[in-house]
């Protein structure tokens, strides 16, 4: 789960506390009302998007691994809401480590049941099934790098 995510739950957390106490138990005349309105905003949105992308972001690898795509080795927590929900499932993973080989480890076949690889290269694979289209791509940055997962259906003529 991203650490940012992590930290803007908490901070609405507090906010909600605070438009609550300013809202509530010690309401001013100045700012009563816009303080209650504040604690229902952060109640109704804020806390529940937040909660909602951590918890769509713990399962990520489990609905990548559904599509029978092995999660390349090294990927850590994903990055903001690309984590493999809708029509078009993307996945966006940071990495621990700069060097990938993105289309070696998919040359494996353990490593894609299901899907055949049509294209590869060292920091990209598309995979192709009866259905989906799977575009994998890395990119490298000083200290780590990134990985992402792109699922199109294959239209059918």
């Amino acid at each position: 789960m991203e650490k940012s995510i992590i930290l803007l739950l908490f901070f609405s957390f507090v906010l909600a506390i605070t438009s609550f106490y300013l809202g509530f138990i010690k309401p001013s005349k100045n700012l009563g009302h816009a303080a209650k309105l504040f604690f229902v905003l952060v109640i109704v949105i804020l806390i529940p998007l937040f909660a909602g992308i951590l918890w769509f972001q713990s399962s990520a690898k489990e609905r990548l691994m559904d599509t029978g795509i092995v999660p390349y080795p090294g990927i850590g927590e994903t990055i903001g809401i690309a984590f493999g929900t809708g029509d078009r499932p993307v996945w966006l993973f940071r990495t621990v480590t700069d060097k990938l080989s993105i289309g070696s480890f998919y040359t494996n076949e353990n490593n894609r049941p299901g899907w055949n690889l049509t294209e590869s290269g060292e920091q990209s694979a598309i995979l192709i099934n009866t259905e989906n289209k799977m575009t994998i791509k890395a990119q490298t940055g000083s200290e780590k790098g990134s990985v992402m997962y792109l699922m199109d259906k294959i239209p059918v003529d």
